[in-house]
């Protein structure tokens, strides 16, 4: 791990607390909580104490993505068997499954109250209530790329092939503004905790 202040390295979690093959890494906004993967195991880490919390089998399959939320409760997983879980990391418990059937998605976020869901799966933009599991957005253009909420919970930016960055009204699922400037692919996105700044990656 990195302070960003001062740009240097502050701590190495030992290989007890981490995979030596870590799939994927995510972690809670309030900077406590640091989940990660291997295959279809994941494991979670007290950032506090460098210590694991949690190791738990999650997927049958290859787990493909990790997002959490802000404070570090709630956890959402894809994977190759084409389901998406949704945990309490409070009870080590599964609280919602959702069925995807195009398992080669190249995006999840969950909003910071963890209460919605995004995944993107090239073609499609797909917006769920994780309560109910309900589908409330199929957004379909090009090909996205990446997705990230605001933290405000009112909208969310996507990124796509064709260089173009969204941003939709999650209530009505309508395009509010197109940032335009890159034409090559933007792979990944990320939006900071003032919703003042955008950045991107390609």
């Amino acid at each position: 791990m990195w302070d960003l202040k001062i740009g240097q390295k502050i701590s190495i979690l030992a290989q007890g607390s981490l995979p030596l093959s870590v799939g994927c890494v995510t972690l809670s906004a309030e900077g406590r909580t640091l989940a990660s993967n291997v295959k279809g195991i994941i494991k979670v880490c007290d950032l506090e104490t460098l210590k694991q919390k949690l190791t738990f089998k999650a997927h049958i399959a290859t787990i493909t993505f990790l997002a959490i939320s802000r404070d570090g409760q709630t956890l959402a997983s894809s994977s190759y068997d084409k389901t998406i879980k949704i945990w309490d990391l409070r009870k080590v418990q599964e609280i919602g499954l959702i069925a995807e059937s195009n398992c080669n998605g190249r995006s999840l976020a969950i909003s910071p109250d963890g209460q919605t869901l995004a995944y993107v799966s090239i073609d499609v933009l797909k917006v769920w209530d994780c309560k109910t599991r309900h589908k409330i957005h199929a957004i379909k253009r090009g090909e996205f790329w990446s997705v990230a909420f605001s933290p405000d919970e009112q909208s969310l930016a996507s990124s796509a092939e064709d260089g173009l960055i969204q941003t939709w009204d999650l209530t009505t699922g309508q395009e509010i503004q197109t940032l335009v400037g890159h034409s090559l692919c933007v792979k990944s996105i990320a939006i900071s905790a003032n919703r003042q700044t955008l950045v991107r990656g390609r």
